[in-house]
């Protein structure tokens, strides 16, 4: 069951790149980049369905939920890196996977469901009011595409996992902007593109179990 569930999510993954590819028409410079990209969203897919096998089992809804969720994000981690910016499409994807699966879950578990929604929910205001106030302290620090992915990101893990979520993409970020700036490959006033950080807070949230 392992296998066909982390092929599932490489299949997700690699349908949700190309689609992205199309919808936008954003594409990397050369074929190897473009191949390279299938590649990290094919195994980042398989990896993540082996992980949610191990963590979550088979119920369906937390499956669904979570093997989606990643979908989306390797979608915007693509668009963001070729073009700084995260759709809208792929926000509003995210809260109707959320509502999708939440209404799945509350014909298979009742109330259990509902005290899981009800986190959800919590998470996605908590997370976009925190982020609101520090894009206008940081005068624009935040993008707003930003603010509506964590936002959508905290529908799917809740209060703790997207703690985790966010702890895991800042602080690989911050390294990554060091790099950079060491290499001398950037500037200051470089946009770095969250997108591809956010896929891998994801990665890492599967991996420690904190949603």
């Amino acid at each position: 069951m392992e296998w066909i569930i982390a092929g599932c999510g490489a299949v997700l993954n690699l349908a949700a790149v190309c689609i992205a590819k199309k919808k936008t028409g954003l594409e990397p410079a050369d074929r190897k980049k473009w191949l390279a990209s299938l590649l990290l969203a094919g195994a980042g897919g398989f990896a993540s369905g082996f992980l949610l096998v191990l963590r979550v089992g088979t119920y369906l809804p937390n499956l669904l939920r979570l093997l989606l969720l990643g979908a989306l994000l390797a979608a915007a981690a693509y668009i963001d890196a070729l073009n700084h910016r995260i759709p809208n499409q792929i926000v509003l994807g995210t809260a109707a996977v959320f509502a999708g699966c939440t209404v799945l879950d509350l014909l298979l578990s009742g109330m259990d469901a509902a005290a899981m929604a009800v986190n959800s929910l919590a998470a996605a205001v908590i997370f976009f009011l925190v982020f609101f106030l520090v894009r206008l302290a940081s005068r624009g620090g935040v993008g707003y595409g930003d603010i509506k992915m964590i936002t959508a990101v905290g529908l799917i893990f809740g209060i703790y996992g997207t703690f985790s979520f966010l702890l895991v993409s800042h602080v690989l970020a911050a390294v990554a902007a060091i790099v950079l700036l060491a290499s001398k490959k950037a500037t200051r006033k470089d946009g770095l593109p969250f997108g591809p950080f956010f896929y891998l807070g994801y990665l890492a949230t599967l991996l420690m179990g904190t949603f």
